[in-house]
């Protein structure tokens, strides 16, 4: 970790071979070392282990009686994650509670959003170094971290940038999408005594959601007596949120969704998620506008884009919806179409093939049986 950091805390996380130290360090804010933090760093993967935790401080009381549901809400979703006991070694009173406002910032589209519809109460942005940025990519933090400085500074806020190396710890164990509410989480208990409330944007509608790590379920569950976390937006599908945005100069300025970031590109502008919102971007009739894609919108690539899952074929459905009612003869239409049409080919044949390897293993383990008996 940078040896510049004037705050640090360090947890050691998991047990045995699994145990490795975790640091949160950060220049603007003094971080408090507590039982929540470390809970929620370290509970998913406990979970994974089916390895009960105890965590050397205490744990708010509100969060503590919450554990039970986040574990079965959590077990429910995903079953190789066990249920596990989990103590704390000491009882202390709960920490004074804040008087800050922040909102986790990434520069996306849900996070503006939740930042932008709550500007009058929001006081800081929170920046987590080493969550969708790696920390290893100096030149890319740089640059997203003075895009999110300059959003701060344009809307009079604060700005608390937090470095961690806590996602190495948790992806070895479960996969991001699973953790990355607990992680966020974990930081803002970190900032407890400090902040009374905490935005988390939402990934998706109320219509879209399906379990993921940050969802209106769970986010709640990780609040404590002294610190409220939100999850905010769902009321909104993306489109919505851009079509919000498109009001917004100092938004489109800076947006940033890219997860490839090709040769540190702040947005590649070809990745399925760079192509979902130009898409976004051009229904809203504000792509001309957004200073942060490097090229226009080619259908071509919208044709090409991969579309994995049914979530990503419900947000390209919404703008294929949307274009039906504007501009139905469209390349853009038609790309969209095509693209969605080619990713449900390609999710038939996986099941097909997934259907025959399973009736091959069972037919291989009947003859091997039948084989066994005549013997």
């Amino acid at each position: 970790m940078a040896s510049k950091m004037t705050s640090v805390v360090e947890f050691n996380l998991g047990q045995g071979e699994w145990a490795r130290p975790v640091q949160f360090a950060s220049d603007d804010v003094e971080l408090l070392s507590c039982g929540a933090a470390q809970v929620a760093a370290d509970l998913l993967p406990a979970m994974r282990r089916g390895s009960d935790l105890l965590v050397p401080g205490s744990i708010d009381p509100r969060l503590r009686a919450a554990l039970g549901s986040i574990q079965d809400i959590h077990g429910a979703w995903m079953s190789a994650l066990q249920r596990i006991k989990v103590q704390c070694m000491t009882e202390t009173p709960s920490a004074p509670s804040g008087t800050r406002v922040g909102c986790f910032f990434t520069g996306g589209v849900d996070s503006f959003y939740t930042l932008l519809k709550h500007r009058d109460v929001i006081t800081d942005l929170i920046f987590v170094h080493g969550y969708d940025v790696p920390l290893d990519k100096p030149a890319l933090r740089s640059r997203v971290s003075a895009a999110v400085r300059e959003v701060a500074t344009a809307l009079g806020k604060g700005l608390v940038e937090i470095e961690t190396d806590l996602r190495t710890h948790l992806d070895s164990h479960v996969e991001w999408g699973v953790t990355h509410g607990a992680a966020l989480a974990a930081v803002a208990h970190l900032l407890t005594g400090q902040f009374r409330q905490i935005y988390i944007a939402s990934s998706y509608g109320y219509a879209e959601l399906f379990p993921w790590g940050s969802h209106p379920l769970l986010d709640p569950l990780w609040s404590s007596e002294s610190l409220d976390l939100v999850h905010d937006g769902c009321e909104a599908t993306r489109l919505d949120k851009v079509r919000y945005l498109a009001g917004h100069d100092l938004a489109l300025h800076h947006l940033r969704v890219c997860y490839e970031n090709p040769n540190g590109a702040y947005n590649c502008g070809r990745c399925r998620k760079c192509l979902l919102t130009m898409t976004n971007l051009h229904i809203a009739g504000a792509l001309s506008r957004c200073a942060s894609f490097p090229h226009p919108l080619d259908p071509a690539q919208v044709a090409a884009a991969a579309m994995p899952g049914e979530v990503p074929r419900i947000l390209w459905r919404q703008n294929l919806r949307a274009l039906a009612r504007t501009d139905p003869k469209s390349p853009l239409h038609a790309a969209i179409r095509q693209a969605l049409r080619r990713s449900l080919r390609l999710e038939r044949w996986k099941l097909f093939q997934k259907t025959v390897r399973r009736r091959l293993r069972g037919a291989l383990h009947t003859a091997r049986h039948q084989g066994q008996r005549r013997a």
